[in-house]
């Protein structure tokens, strides 16, 4: 009987240990999920804040487009995401991805729209141009008459391999 009952104990307590550790597990991961997310937004505000720096730079003698693709160009090569700039119209100056003459408005483009009107824009959506998952922040900028938008976006595909990863 008292092995039984021994044999029993040690069971429960196994079982019991082994909840533990899961609930534990699933707890941890969704803190690293949640404060690996808020990382990287914070990373991409920080370089966005960066590009929009640089968009400053345009001095009015070159062509608008030009000036503003190439920082895009730049800015993407060197923060590995994809970097759009928009007027305060919402018409595209600039993209690293794509051609801005064939993108549409992008003024109703939720980051966007909170740039412009409220500071900082930050969204995840699927990307109708990508056809993926992105993650968006955008912030404003003003160089002259100037006015507009500097958007950096990651793939949550990335983001969200990096989490399983690890």
């Amino acid at each position: 009987m008292f092995s039984s009952f021994r044999s029993r104990l040690t069971i429960t307590y196994i079982v019991l240990i082994a909840v533990i550790i899961f609930v534990a597990g699933v707890f941890l991961s969704l803190i690293f999920k949640s404060y690996y997310f808020k990382s990287v937004n914070s990373n991409l505000l920080y370089e966005a804040r960066l590009v929009a720096e640089m968009s400053r730079y345009y001095n009015g003698k070159s062509d608008v487009q030009e000036f503003f693709q190439q920082v895009c160009l730049r800015a993407a090569r060197d923060t590995n995401t994809r970097v759009t700039i928009v007027d305060e119209n919402g018409r595209v100056l600039g993209d690293s991805m794509y051609e801005p003459e064939k993108m549409g408005i992008h003024k109703n483009r939720p980051e966007f729209y909170q740039a412009l009107h409220n500071g900082n824009g930050m969204e995840t959506r699927y990307s109708e141009t990508a056809g993926i998952r992105m993650l968006y922040v955008a912030v404003p900028f003003q160089q002259g008459e100037i006015k507009g938008a500097v958007r950096l976006a990651r793939s949550l595909t990335q983001v969200e391999a990096f989490y399983h990863r690890v």
